[in-house]
C-alpha cells in the first residue's frame, strides 16, 4: 500500500464526531484523486481537504482554549467569593484582652499590656488601657488576603480623626491577630513586625459587647 493511500486510509477510520480532519468519504475522494493524477499533482486542489482539516483543528483548539479560560475565570471568582465570605467584620465582634504584641520588630513588655482591652463591634474597634481610658477608636473595613484579611482602619479619635492605618487581621478560634503599619510605614505582608509596624495578639473573653463605660469596668 502506497504511503498516501495508507495515510488517508487511517484518516478514514476516525469517527465523524471529530471534525479536525477529512471524514471517510472525503478521504477516499482524495485517495482516488491521488491514485489517478499523482501525489499532489493538482497542487492546491489536491490539498484542499488537508487545509480544511487544519482549519478545523485550529477552530477546535481555539474552542478548547476558550473553554479553559472560562473555567479558570469561574474558579478564580469562586475563590474570591470564598475569601470575601471569610472576611466578615461581624465574625470579630466581641471583647478581647491583648495578651502579647510587637512594635518595630520588638516584643512589647507584658506589663504594658496588662488589663488592656479591645472591643470589636459592627465594623469598629475601640481599645482601653488598664484604667479603662479609651486609647484608640476606629472604624474598619475588610478585604480578602492570602493570609487572613486586609484591614483598613480610620481613626475616630478627635485628635487623630480621619487618619488611617492598614494591615492584616486573622482569626483562629478565639484568638485574633492584628498587624498594621503607621502612616509612614510599609504595609505588612505577614504577622511579623518591622519598622513602624505594630502587632497585637488578642484573646476573646466574651461575645458580649459592653454598652457603656460602666459595663467595661465590670470585672
Amino acid at each position: 500500500m502506497s504511503r498516501p493511500l495508507f495515510l488517508y486510509f487511517c484518516i478514514s477510520l476516525i469517527p465523524r464526531p471529530y471534525p479536525l480532519i477529512p471524514h471517510r468519504r472525503e478521504a477516499w475522494e482524495l485517495h482516488y484523486r491521488v491514485l489517478g493524477e499523482g501525489w499532489l499533482s493538482e497542487g492546491r486542489a489536491a490539498s484542499e481537504p488537508v487545509i480544511h482539516g487544519r482549519r478545523n483543528m485550529l477552530t477546535a483548539l481555539l474552542r478548547v482554549v476558550s473553554a479553559c479560560t472560562v473555567l479558570s475565570t469561574a474558579c478564580l471568582m469562586a475563590h474570591a467569593d470564598d475569601a470575601t465570605a471569610k472576611c466578615d467584620p461581624a465574625d470579630f465582634d466581641g471583647t478581647y484582652k491583648i495578651v502579647s504584641g510587637e512594635m518595630d520588630g520588638k516584643a512589647i513588655p507584658p506589663e504594658r499590656l496588662h488589663h488592656v482591652k479591645a472591643v470589636f463591634t459592627a465594623g469598629s474597634i475601640v481599645t482601653f488601657d488598664k484604667d479603662e481610658n479609651q486609647v484608640y477608636a476606629a472604624t474598619f473595613t475588610l478585604g480578602p488576603a492570602k493570609n487572613g484579611c486586609h484591614i483598613n482602619m480610620t481613626s475616630q479619635k478627635p485628635a487623630k480623626e480621619g487618619s488611617s492605618a492598614s494591615g492584616l487581621i486573622k482569626k483562629d478560634g478565639d484568638t485574633v491577630s492584628l498587624i498594621y503599619a503607621l502612616p509612614s510605614g510599609e504595609l505588612p505582608t505577614s504577622f511579623k513586625t518591622h519598622a513602624k509596624q505594630h502587632l497585637f495578639i488578642m484573646k476573646k473573653v466574651t461575645d458580649a459587647i459592653p454598652q457603656n463605660d460602666q459595663e467595661l469596668k465590670k470585672p
